[in-house]
């Protein structure tokens, strides 16, 4: 079985950085001074899981715009190479 795309490994590390990240972000915290509500604190939790969701999506528009090809059932290829690209995919459909 032939790899069609060589940033497979890549995209799993990044995809497991970012939901590190947001695992780290929505971890509970120590509890705050009596000033602080806990309608703050779960505002505060919102906003960071917001940013990380916003992140994960420009990482993945980022990565749609770098694929070299389009194979035919419309998934992408990163193939460093045109020989083998998109064989499982029924061939390609448009070069970028």
């Amino acid at each position: 079985m032939a790899a069609d795309n060589s940033l497979g490994p890549a995209l799993l590390v990044l995809v497991y950085m970012l939901w590190s990240l947001a695992v780290g972000l929505l971890r509970k915290r120590p509890p705050a001074n009596d000033l602080q509500s806990a309608k703050a604190k779960t505002n505060k939790k919102r906003s960071k899981a917001l940013w990380v969701i916003v992140f994960i999506g420009l990482a993945l528009i980022v990565l749609g715009m770098t694929a070299t090809a389009v194979c035919s059932d419309g998934s992408l290829s990163w193939s460093s190479h045109r020989s083998g690209t998109c064989s499982w995919h029924g061939g390609v459909s448009s070069w970028r």
